[in-house]
Parts: C-alpha cells; structure tokens; sequence
C-alpha cells in the first residue's frame, strides 16, 4: 500500500465522518447544504456539487445524472439538483463540441478553410482600395498582421479550426482588430 494511497483512504473516511456528523447536526445532506447556501455564487456550487458527486462516489457523474433525471421523488431540492446537474451536462457537450473543433486540422485543401483565410486577408491583409492582390496562403504579408511566418497554416497546429474561426470572428471588427495588430 503505498502512502499517497494511504492519505487518500484517510481523507476519504474524515470526509465521511464529517458529513455523518453534519448530517445528525443539520439534518441535510452535504449536496443539500450545497444547493441552500445561497451566499455561494451558482457556478461554485455548480462546481462543488461535480466535485462532491466525484469524490464520494464509485460511479461517475454521466450516472449521477441519469439516476437523478429518471428518480420520480419530486421535491425542491430534487429540482434543484436537477437544474445544477442538467447544466453540467450542458457543460460538457458544450466542451466536447469545442475540443471537436479544435481537434480539425487547418488545411489549404479545404474550401470551408480557404474561405475563412479569404475574409481575413480581404479584411486585413489588403489595406487600401487600390490593393487587389490575391490571396496567398504563402506570402509576408500574412506575418504583417501577426502570424509567425509567411504560412499561416503553421500557427493552427494547438487550436486547429478553433484558432481559424476565432480569428476570422476577430477580424470582422476591423477598427479594433488593426488597432491590435499595430497596423496604420
């Protein structure tokens, strides 16, 4: 048995002892403690509650929420707990979209990409009306406005199609966007 093993088996019983004795002192379970203190901010109970589902319990949370959505009791703390637990599934769909976004590489092959790395040279690359030149995925101006090097395929590599569509969104507020950028 190994020592870091050993802590976390002693924490674990303190915990349960703790809110053996908070129950018999409060007469309310440690989630309902939780939802009723309002002085907390929502999204720290939020997290309080994933945390305590987490730690004091073998199954995970996916089961939690669905042992909490298909319980018949109604009662207010049920419908609060529900709320809570209903907005950290929200979460983690909301998480697993953007890391599947993120997880797209950028490619010059890909028309949906080509377009956006368009809208962003016509809106910040060409400075002046008399400039028409086309866009290149290869070409210095592409580090005049911040990117590493004359490829700015090279600088997705972290943030995938995520990095792409963020820039694009950003560029579309040229005034803020050239300010930032220090072009003239």
């Amino acid at each position: 048995m190994s020592l870091s093993f050993g802590f976390r088996m002693i924490s674990q019983l303190l915990l349960s002892f703790q809110n053996i004795f908070m129950y018999i002192l409060t007469g309310k379970s440690l989630l309902e403690r939780i939802i009723v203190n309002r002085q907390l901010p929502f999204p720290l109970r939020v997290y309080q509650i994933k945390n305590s589902i987490n730690f004091t319990s073998t199954k995970n949370l996916n089961h939690e929420i669905e042992q909490i959505k298909n319980d018949r009791k109604k009662s207010l703390i049920h419908d609060q707990l529900y709320t809570v637990i209903h907005k950290l599934e929200l979460y983690q769909i909301l998480i697993k979209q953007i890391n599947d976004i993120r997880n797209i590489k950028v490619t010059s092959t890909e028309p949906e990409h080509l377009d956006l790395f368009e809208k962003i040279w016509s809106r910040l690359v060409i400075q002046s009306k008399n400039d028409h030149e086309p866009m290149n995925m290869i070409s210095k101006r592409w580090t005049k406005i911040g990117f590493q090097g004359p490829n700015p395929l090279t600088d997705f590599r972290g943030m995938g199609l995520l990095g792409l569509q963020s820039i694009e969104y950003l560029s579309r507020d040229q005034i803020t966007c050239l300010t930032y950028v220090n072009i003239p």
